[in-house]
């Protein structure tokens, strides 16, 4: 077992002290490819005239267009989606999720 005082800081949990797995541009990817099915596809929108510094760019990505008004959808399907990718005759008819929340919406939604 890990001992968390040899584990770097950067890669600590600030619940508990397991290591964090850093994502990576792949993982990113794969992520992307693995939920394109099932989100909608939004362009991103420059914000104008919000700093002062003309060389500072702020792009922002409108997720509350989702059917469910949230990043969610994308962090909880590709979890589940993730979950079943290796096998896929194993996915279920339902899942049953303990959130109150967005989490609960997506689980409940189209994927």
């Amino acid at each position: 077992e890990d001992n968390p005082d040899d584990i770097p800081a950067a890669t600590k949990s600030p619940f508990n002290h397991q290591l964090m797995k850093v994502v990576t541009i792949t993982d990113i990817k794969k992520a992307s490819k693995r939920i394109e099915d099932y989100v909608l596809q939004f362009p991103l929108v420059k914000l104008k005239h919000c700093v002062d510094d003309p060389s500072v760019s702020i792009y922002l990505k409108f997720e509350n267009l989702q059917p469910i008004a949230s990043f969610k959808l994308r962090a909880a399907g590709n979890s589940l989606l993730k979950r079943f990718e290796d096998n896929p005759d194993d996915i279920p008819d339902r899942v049953w999720t303990a959130s109150a929340g967005n989490f609960a919406q997506v689980c409940r939604s189209r994927i």
